[in-house]
C-alpha cells in the first residue's frame, strides 16, 4: 500500500522534469521516510516509557501529560514542524532535508537521555509498544495513499523556472502524527485492555493457586507511605536466621509483581513469603490481599507521598489500612506509633506497635549510638531491654523499620542472638541512605531513591551528624505531593539550612520552594547553586570536592520523568 502511493507521487514529476531531478528527489523522500520511521521508533518507545512509570494507567498518563507537554522536546517538535512545511512549500528538496536532519537530531536526543528508572520491556510493554507502531506505520501509510486535495495547486520553483504539483507536503505532515504519538500509545493501550484483563487474571489465578497449595508457607504483608521496600530487605535478613525465606524482589509491589514472584520464585521449600504491597489509589492494597492473603500485616507509615493522587492523607489512610483490614482475626498487625494517625486507629486484632523513643510503644527504639561504622541501639519490649543491636545502617527511619521486623521475628519465634546476626548482616539498600567513601576522604550518604518527607528529614539530620569539614546536600527536592509541594519543599529548605553547609539544587521544579526555605533560615545565597539536570550538578560539585566532605544524594526521581 505504502510503495504504490510513494512513486505514484513522482508521476507527475518525472514527466516534467529531468531524471536528476527526479532521483534527487526521491532520495531525499525515501531519506526523510526513514527519518520518520527511527524518530517514531524512538519516540513511542520514550511514550511507552512514560506510561509504564505511570502504571499503564490512561488517567495517570493524561494527567501527568498535562503537566509535562510543555517540555522542551514538545515544543522543538512543533518548531521543527513549521519550519519544514514552510521551506518544503517552498523549496521541496531543502524542506525535506531540513526535517530528515530535525528528526535525526530529536532521535540522538532520545537515544542520549538517562533515565533513573529505565524501561522494562515485560511482554505487556512489547505488545503495547508493537501495536503503537503499527498503528502509526498504518496510519501514515493511508496518508500517503490518499489523493491529494492540492492535486491542482500550481506554485512556481524559484530554481528549477518549472511547475510542479507540491505532494512533497506530505512527509512532512506524518510529523503530526509523531506530535500526536501521546494519543496513539493511549488508543494502543485501551485496544489491548480486553487483552490485558484476560491476560491479568489468568496469571492471578493460576497464583492463587500456588498460594493455596504451599499449605505451611506463611505470608507477611508490608505497606506503608515509607519504608516498606527497606523494612522488607531488614525483615528478610532477620528471618533467613531461621526461616526459608522468599520476598517480592526490587519495588515489585503491584498485584502482577506478587503475582510474577509466586509463579516464578516459589518453592516447596519455602516457609516464609513477604510480600511489599504499594498502592496509587484506593482499592490498590486489597487487591494484593486477597492475591497473597496474608496472615502478618506491617504498616510503615500513613504520610503525603502521592498525595497527588490520592488528594487527602485520609485516603491514603483507608488504603494503607486495607492491609491490617484484610487480615484474618488470628492474625497480627505491626504498627508504627511513630504516626498518629495510625496510633489512634482502631485495630480489633492482635498487635503491637513500634516506634523510636516512644514510652507507649510496644517495641521502642531507645539509646541511639551513631559512629563512621553505622549505628548501635537498644529495642525495649513493654518498657523493659529486650536486646542491643549493631547495624551498618544510618538514619532513625531505618531503626524504626528494624524495630518493625524485631516485631514479627519476635512473634514467629526468632531469638534474639539470630535477630542480632541477622541485623549486624544488613547492608543499606541501595540508594536509601547507604554510606560509601570516595577519593580522599570523601563521604558520600547515598538516599537518592524516590525521597519523601519524613525520609528526607531524616536524612538531612544525619548528614548534619556526621563528623566532617563540609555538609553538602544535592538534591531536587520532593514530588507527588499535590497541593502541598510548595509548603513541604520549603520546609525542607528550612532543614537543609541548619544541617548542611552548601545546597546544590537539580531541576527548576522545586527550586523556587526550597530555595525559600533556605532565605527563612538566612542561607547564605553564595552557598546555593541551582542545576539542570543531575549531570550539571555532578560537574559543579566535583571541580569543588575538598578532603573531609560529607555529601548527601537526596532524591533524584524528577529525572526519571523529563
Amino acid at each position: 500500500m505504502l510503495l504504490p502511493a510513494v512513486f505514484s507521487i513522482f508521476a507527475a514529476d518525472k514527466n516534467q522534469f529531468q531524471e536528476k531531478t527526479f532521483c534527487m528527489t526521491a532520495f531525499l523522500f525515501f531519506a526523510l521516510l526513514l527519518a520518520i520511521a527511527v524518530y517514531a521508533f524512538f519516540k513511542f518507545r520514550y511514550e511507552l516509557h512514560m506510561l509504564q512509570l505511570n502504571s499503564y494507567r490512561n488517567e495517570r498518563f493524561l494527567r501527568w501529560l498535562k503537566e509535562n507537554y510543555g517540555s522542551a522536546d514538545r515544543g522543538l517538535e512543533f518548531i521543527f514542524l513549521v519550519i519544514g512545511l514552510l521551506v518544503t512549500f517552498l523549496f521541496p528538496p531543502v524542506g525535506m532535508t531540513l526535517t530528515a536532519l530535525f528528526l535525526f537530531f530529536l532521535t540522538w536526543r532520545f537515544y542520549n537521555r538517562k533515565y533513573k528508572k529505565a524501561l522494562v520491556f515485560t511482554d505487556r510493554a512489547k505488545r503495547i509498544f508493537g501495536v503503537s507502531l503499527l498503528l502509526f506505520f498504518a496510519l501514515a501509510g493511508l496518508w500517503l495513499s490518499v489523493p491529494h486535495v492540492t492535486e491542482q495547486l500550481w506554485i512556481a520553483d524559484d530554481v528549477l523556472g518549472e511547475k510542479l504539483i507540491l505532494r512533497h507536503y506530505k512527509l512532512p505532515l506524518l510529523f503530526v502524527l509523531l506530535i500526536l504519538s501521546p494519543l496513539v500509545i493511549l488508543l494502543a493501550n485501551t485496544l489491548l485492555k480486553p487483552y490485558e484483563k484476560y491476560n491479568h487474571n489468568w496469571y492471578i489465578d493460576d497464583a492463587k493457586k500456588m498460594l493455596v497449595a504451599a499449605s505451611n508457607l506463611r505470608v507477611i504483608g508490608i505497606t506503608g507511605s515509607y519504608g516498606k521496600t527497606s523494612t522488607k530487605h531488614f525483615l528478610q535478613s532477620i528471618l533467613a536466621q531461621k526461616f526459608n525465606v522468599l520476598m517480592t524482589p526490587g519495588s515489585f509491589n503491584t498485584p502482577m509483581g506478587v503475582v510474577r514472584t509466586v509463579r516464578e520464585q516459589l518453592k516447596p521449600f519455602h516457609e516464609i513469603f513477604i510480600a511489599e504491597m504499594g498502592a496509587k489509589q484506593n482499592g490498590d492494597i486489597k487487591e494484593i490481599c486477597d492475591i497473597a492473603r496474608p496472615e502478618i500485616g506491617i504498616l510503615t507509615a500513613v504520610g503525603t507521598a502521592h498525595l497527588e493522587t490520592f488528594k487527602t492523607v485520609d485516603n491514603i489512610r483507608k488504603t494503607k489500612f486495607e492491609l491490617i483490614d484484610s487480615l484474618p482475626q488470628t492474625g497480627f498487625a505491626v504498627l508504627n506509633a511513630d504516626y498518629e494517625i495510625i496510633e489512634k486507629q482502631t485495630v480489633d486484632k492482635p498487635k503491637a506497635y513500634y516506634g523510636v523513643r516512644h514510652a507507649n510503644a510496644d517495641f521502642s527504639v531507645e539509646n541511639v549510638k551513631l559512629s563512621a561504622r553505622g549505628s548501635q541501639f537498644d529495642i525495649h519490649k513493654n518498657g523493659k531491654l529486650f536486646g542491643t543491636f549493631e547495624t551498618k545502617l544510618l538514619g532513625e527511619h531505618n531503626l524504626s523499620n528494624l524495630a518493625a521486623a524485631v516485631a514479627v521475628a519476635d512473634y514467629l519465634g526468632v531469638s534474639v542472638r539470630q535477630m542480632q546476626v541477622g541485623i549486624k548482616k544488613l547492608q543499606p539498600v541501595q540508594h536509601r541512605l547507604s554510606i560509601r567513601r570516595i577519593g580522599s576522604g570523601i563521604t558520600v550518604l547515598d538516599d537518592a531513591f524516590n525521597s519523601n518527607e519524613v525520609g528526607a528529614k531524616m536524612a538531612v539530620e544525619v548528614l548534619g551528624q556526621m563528623e566532617g569539614k563540609r555538609k553538602i546536600i544535592v538534591t531536587p527536592g520532593m514530588v507527588e505531593l499535590g497541593e502541598r509541594t510548595e509548603e513541604i519543599n520549603r520546609n525542607f529548605g528550612r532543614q537543609i539550612a541548619k544541617n548542611a553547609d552548601l545546597a546544590v539544587i537539580v531541576n527548576a521544579v522545586n527550586a523556587d520552594a526550597i530555595s525559600a526555605g533556605l532565605a527563612d533560615e538566612n542561607f547564605p545565597e553564595t552557598q546555593i547553586f541551582r542545576a539542570k539536570d543531575f549531570a550539571e550538578a555532578t560537574a559543579w560539585l566535583s571541580s569543588r570536592m575538598q578532603a573531609g566532605d560529607v555529601i548527601l544524594y537526596e532524591n533524584d526521581l524528577p529525572d526519571s520523568y523529563k
